[in-house]
């Protein structure tokens, strides 16, 4: 029996089930931006303007599948129209950040406290934030966009950040644990490429400069020449310093050093690969994949990275990026970190 991918796009008060020419939705961690085009035929009712809602929602149409995939919620964010066809396009959230540049300082508060005031500004739902990470002072200022400032405190917390299918901000650990879903190879399969990089001892450090014990603490905004974390390796062959003045807390500094390492770990291993339809497939996902051939690692991979394509002459393809999650994760080395700061805290 065939397979017929299915996929319902809401544009604005008009919904798309069988017009749809062709589908190409794009997913991605922050500061990317999650993205839908959608073409229609010129001769089909269409009615959205820049702004009007706009949804897409994907069934692979496979009999064992959970049904129907909400891929990306947002607004109409752009509108091509040619004599053959019409092109729309949807972005969620993760426009909204991409588009606002924030100028404001925040004080005696924490990573967690700065992204949510972030998405309140930008009119973004937040779903989840799951860092932990203090911070005497902040300044989110306007050389980035709130989406690229919210990456940024994501990575230092261990994390990363994403929008999710209903159009909400999250923040996620780097994950640990056991896969969410398993791919067979020769079953929704077709190709796969796995690429292995050279590896490093040197430690990455996430260099702020201060003493305080706590993001309130008298001393927490007072300058000095002191690093964090402050039995830092001299930097050269053996330690990568990246200067980060805002974290002027022991524990900060030590989390997003132990941060920087694990994903430096988790970047030595990628994966590409391309399957059939697979709408349940987002960013952030941990998945295997089983009856590798010889030679190839089957993960477990961290998905990065996802792009649906959908054609209804050829049916549907998904294609995805994603970097292992072999390593002994940030928890065991934010442990280490923590464990040698001592008698700072």
């Amino acid at each position: 029996m065939a397979i017929k991918p299915l996929a319902s796009v809401t544009l604005g008060n008009l919904q798309y089930t069988e017009q749809a020419v062709a589908i190409t939705a794009t997913l991605a961690l922050l500061p990317a931006v999650n993205a839908v085009t959608v073409t229609l035929p010129a001769g089909v009712r269409f009615e959205a303007a820049p702004d009007d809602d706009g949804v897409l929602e994907l069934d692979s149409g496979d009999a064992d599948g959970a049904g129907a995939d909400t891929i990306v919620t947002g607004k109409v964010r752009a509108i091509r129209r040619t004599p053959r066809a019409v092109e729309a396009t949807i972005g969620d959230a993760g426009a909204e950040l991409a588009r606002y540049r924030p100028a404001g300082t925040y004080e005696k508060s924490s990573a967690a406290d700065v992204i949510r005031a972030l998405a309140g500004e930008a009119d973004a739902s937040v779903a989840s934030i799951d860092i932990d990470l203090p911070l005497a002072a902040y300044v989110a200022h306007q050389a980035r966009t709130a989406a690229e400032h919210v990456a940024t405190l994501a990575a230092w917390g261990g994390g990363f950040a994403g929008v999710n299918g209903d159009g909400e901000l999250f923040v996620m650990q780097l994950p640990e644990g056991q896969p969410e879903l398993a791919l067979r190879w020769g079953r929704e399969l077709i190709d796969y490429e796995v690429r292995e990089l050279p590896s490093t001892s040197a430690k990455r450090l996430r260099v702020g400069f201060g003493t305080a014990g706590s993001e309130s603490a008298p001393e927490a905004l007072r300058p000095s020449v002191d690093p964090l974390p402050a039995d830092s390796p001299t930097p050269g062959m053996d330690a990568i310093w990246m200067a980060a003045p805002a974290l002027r807390v022991p524990k900060a500094a030590a989390t997003a050093s132990a941060a920087a390492d694990a994903f430096a770990a988790a970047e030595g291993k990628r994966v590409r690969a391309r399957c059939y339809l697979q709408p349940q497939l987002r960013p952030g996902m941990v998945i295997e994949v089983q009856d590798t051939p010889d030679g190839l690692s089957g993960g477990p991979w961290i998905i990065t990275r996802v792009t649906h394509r959908l054609r209804p002459a050829y049916g549907g393809l998904t294609t995805f990026e994603a970097v292992t999650g072999e390593g002994g994760g940030l928890g065991d080395l934010l442990a280490a970190a923590l464990g040698a700061l001592g008698s700072l805290f």
